[in-house]
């Protein structure tokens, strides 16, 4: 019989059992390494509401460009971000069909960057290139309809900062957000390592500030500025010191990237940068609830590499229990990935629920968040028992 259970409008993959069994041994087990985790990590606190985008110059760059859509919302992803010119051998359509079909939004894109192959990392800043960045404008504009991007990153380009280069940077950022701004489409700039792409004009993050700051003073019809795409990664290598800088740039982010230090792969163990610690600032302290983009190259291939986002805790588990005299009890244990059912008896859900003590209560998901490795096992455990079957919930009611 289904179970008592509203489902959203994107298809979950449930667990149903015929009845709920698990063992009491099997319990004690996992109370028993929650614990030992807890004591050797320290508790988590899950980003809020946390989101993740996978950027699609890095990420699946194992499979030809438009098929990294499919694969990226495979893997769980609600979210993408292109910072390779490749999509513009695109038409606008063709990326919007993809981002429907596979119910992905579009996060951030970057600006045409000039004659990439030919070695070019953006124009903005260039002198004489005035009618070609023009031209990446009204490109840009058409995208972002299409995309319904909320933001693009205008890249500066190869050339020392000094009075013309800033003036010019200055001058396009104005024009472009005199164009963008009317229609929704935010400006990000990104200071980015001499050692990733040598000669870059913006190179730190105190130049991005100002740079900001002066484009805000030159006015425009709606008093908009840029705003900043802070990448820890590029923080760290520029900076170092990224929890204080962080706190005194939080008021002009738009937009966060993350990489392991000083390699770029996967932002986990094997790298300088504490995330845990990073999320942690980012979602007690300064509160944010925009995406986090994942800039960076996998070791291998992407989705063995994507075990980093279970170990950090930061895929937000939210239960919520409910019963009635018919069903018994659901269980629903959901994150931005999927949604797993299960339903039985509600003495032994509540079961399940007290082996997981120490969870906290989020009212805005109107459920408890549980660190992602212990779901994990809960399915393992579920899986486990051959009486219960594995089946795809489509959604409708």
């Amino acid at each position: 019989k289904k179970p008592a259970c509203s489902f959203s409008s994107m298809p979950e993959v449930g667990v149903r059992l015929r009845p709920l069994a698990i063992a009491q041994g099997a319990l004690a087990e996992l109370a028993k390494a929650r614990s030992e985790r807890l004591a050797a990590e320290g508790a988590m606190v899950p980003l809020k509401r946390a989101r993740f985008a996978a950027n699609l110059a890095m990420l699946y760059a194992e499979h030809p460009f438009l098929h990294r859509f499919r694969h990226a919302a495979a893997a769980g992803f609600r979210a993408v971000e292109i910072s390779h010119p490749e999509m513009y051998a695109h038409a606008p359509e063709a990326l919007a069909a993809e981002l429907e079909k596979h119910q992905l939004t579009c996060e951030l894109f970057n600006m045409p960057p000039g004659d990439w192959s030919g070695g070019e990392r953006g124009i903005g800043a260039l002198a004489g290139r005035e009618a070609d960045f023009d031209a990446s404008v009204r490109s840009t504009i058409e995208y972002a309809r299409a995309l319904k991007c909320p933001r693009v990153h205008c890249l500066s380009g190869l050339v020392e900062p000094g009075a013309e280069s800033d003036a010019v940077y200055r001058r396009s950022l104005r024009r472009a957000l005199d164009a963008l701004a009317p229609l929704g489409v935010d400006v990000l700039i990104e200071p980015i390592n001499q050692r990733s792409i040598p000669d870059f004009y913006l190179r730190d993050f105190e130049q991005a500030a100002e740079t900001i700051d002066a484009v805000g003073a030159m006015g425009g019809a709606d008093g908009s500025k840029p705003q900043l795409l802070f990448d820890f990664f590029h923080a760290q290598i520029i900076h170092g010191d990224v929890t204080a800088l962080l706190r005194r740039h939080i008021e002009k982010v738009g937009h966060i990237q993350i990489a392991g230090v000083p390699d770029r792969h996967e932002p986990d163990e094997q790298n300088e940068l504490n995330y845990p610690f990073l999320f942690r600032l980012l979602g007690t302290e300064l509160g944010w609830g925009g995406f986090v983009g994942c800039e960076y190259n996998p070791r291998g291939g992407t989705d063995s590499g994507l075990g980093w986002l279970e170990r950090s805790g930061l895929m937000v588990k939210a239960v919520e229990l409910s019963a009635d005299a018919s069903a018994g009890a659901t269980l629903r244990v959901s994150n931005h990935k999927r949604a797993i059912l299960v339903s039985g008896e509600i003495t032994k859900v509540r079961d399940v629920l007290r082996a997981l003590d120490g969870g906290k209560y989020i009212p805005s998901l109107k459920g408890w968040c549980y660190p992602g490795k212990m779901c994990r096992q809960i399915l393992a455990v579920l899986r486990a028992d051959p009486s219960n079957t594995v089946v795809d919930e489509t959604q409708s009611g």
